[in-house]
């Protein structure tokens, strides 16, 4: 599993983005029986910015905290097609791209009163399981 994860903000946690990241997305395939190694994006963004994606892409004018991009599909869920659209480059498995609003992981984190670290982790495996 890889991912190429892209910080667009100022927030620097206490904790590995890229990590957190690839532990989360490793346990999630691992749960779906996904054996073949597999690849996603990442894009940490501000309110403004997921709102423009949120906007383009789904029509809607405001901004959320996660936005999956699917980037095949899987049916019936958590089963790849026969032949999945394959990075030549490093071979694995595209899935997709993920955006997050730093924003709401911040602000959602202290709302439910848990880490950054666990809003981050939940988004990015509620995404996976979108993608």
């Amino acid at each position: 599993m890889s991912i190429l994860l892209d910080n667009d903000t100022d927030w620097s946690p206490d904790f590995s983005l890229t990590e957190t990241a690839l532990s989360v997305f490793d346990k999630a395939l691992e749960l779906e029986g996904i054996e073949k190694p597999c690849e996603a994006d990442i894009t940490i963004l501000d309110g403004p910015g997921i709102r423009e994606l949120n906007r383009d892409y789904r029509g809607i004018d405001q901004e959320t905290d996660v936005l999956s991009f699917p980037a095949q599909v899987f049916s019936p869920p958590g089963t790849l097609p026969e032949d999945p659209e394959i990075d030549p480059d490093t071979e694995e498995v595209l899935l997709g791209d993920i955006a997050l609003n730093k924003e709401r992981i911040i602000s959602q984190a202290l709302a439910y009163g848990h880490s950054e670290k666990r809003e981050f982790a939940f988004l990015i495996s509620h995404s996976v399981f979108h993608l």
